[in-house]
């Protein structure tokens, strides 16, 4: 869902309800923003982004996870 970013000032309590069943996208001069996101649907994004990475590969997801913090 698109939202212009001072509808989502004024109606914010709503918009934090609503982000459990989808993204926001909070635009200004119609250009996105922000993006608002339960954090469930951000761990499992990442979730899904490492088993990508990982495909045919023995790694378990933790230590995919420490190599890429010791790449930072």
């Amino acid at each position: 869902m698109e939202v212009a970013s001072t509808v989502f000032r004024k109606n914010l309590s709503n918009y934090l309800k609503l982000v459990n069943e989808e993204d926001i996208y909070i635009t200004k001069k119609n250009k996105v923003v922000a993006v608002l996101s339960s954090p469930e649907k951000a761990k499992l994004d990442s979730l899904k982004q490492l088993k990508g990475i990982l495909k045919g590969n023995n790694t378990t997801l933790e230590e995919a996870r420490e190599k890429r913090i010791s790449e930072i």
